[in-house]
């Protein structure tokens, strides 16, 4: 697309004085779209059809004022975050101080001088879509980082059923017992009240309790006959190579 044709961005003036609206206007329209309003009554119920990119927004108006109108933009959620530069025709730092802890971007001081306004202007739009592009990245990273984590999960679920399926296929006299241990576990821990992260956790740890066994002779593991006192021995151990594996 051509940069001629690209859409202009839409900037809202709202002073209940006609001619510094138009002064606004004649300064603006020529790199942006600008509509002006009389009062905060009028850019709140117009405001309701139509988001601008940023508003002007005088301080000194009768009825809402400035202030009452910047307190009910930030308010609202759907109008919080558009950008508003004050315009006032007071030089005091306490009124700057008051408003931009209230939420304004910036502050312009009347009589209007056109350069400082286009620049005013155009380095809030310019920090804005900054902001806005930093927050789709950050975005875009928070969900990369999500969904190789539910796929790091995934991945750690399938190990640790295929290493309780190793364990009961070694040793077929406890086929099923992992399962029935871990499945045991997490009822006992939701009965006791715990957490679903906490039944999770105990259902895997349970699942590889007897996870030692792989070091444990499939011999010995498979004999039908009564242990000898050294083969009960290397069963004994089970627990520690468990702990081994596991560490």
């Amino acid at each position: 697309m051509d940069q001629t044709s690209e859409k202009k961005a839409f900037i809202l003036t709202i002073d209940d004085d006609e001619i510094n609206n138009m002064l606004l206007g004649a300064i603006l329209e020529e790199e942006y779209e600008v509509v002006s309003i009389l009062s905060g009554e009028k850019a709140i119920e117009f405001l309701k059809g139509r988001k601008p990119d940023l508003i002007l927004l005088d301080l000194n108006m009768p009825g809402m004022n400035g202030f009452q109108v910047l307190e009910y933009l930030k308010q609202d959620k759907d109008l919080k975050e558009i950008p508003v530069i004050m315009l006032t025709a007071e030089m005091d730092q306490e009124t700057e101080v008051k408003g931009i802890q209230s939420g304004a971007f910036d502050f312009l001081h009347k009589p209007y001088i056109p350069t400082l306004i286009l620049t005013h202007v155009h380095r809030t739009l310019e920090l804005i879509s900054l902001q806005k592009r930093m927050q789709e990245r950050i975005n875009i990273q928070i969900q990369t980082t999500m969904n190789q984590l539910a796929s790091t999960k995934r991945l750690f679920k399938q190990m640790v059923f295929a290493l309780a399926k190793t364990i009961d296929a070694k040793d077929p006299y406890t086929n099923g017992h992992s399962q029935r241990v871990a499945d045991y576990s997490r009822e006992i821990a939701f009965r006791a009240g715990k957490s679903k992260t906490y039944q999770r956790k105990i259902f895997f740890i349970a699942l590889l309790h007897d996870i030692g066994k792989i070091g444990v002779s499939g011999q010995v593991l498979n004999k039908p006959d009564k242990l000898t006192p050294s083969e009960y021995s290397s069963i004994k151990v089970h627990p520690i190579i468990g702990s081994s594996i596991l560490s």
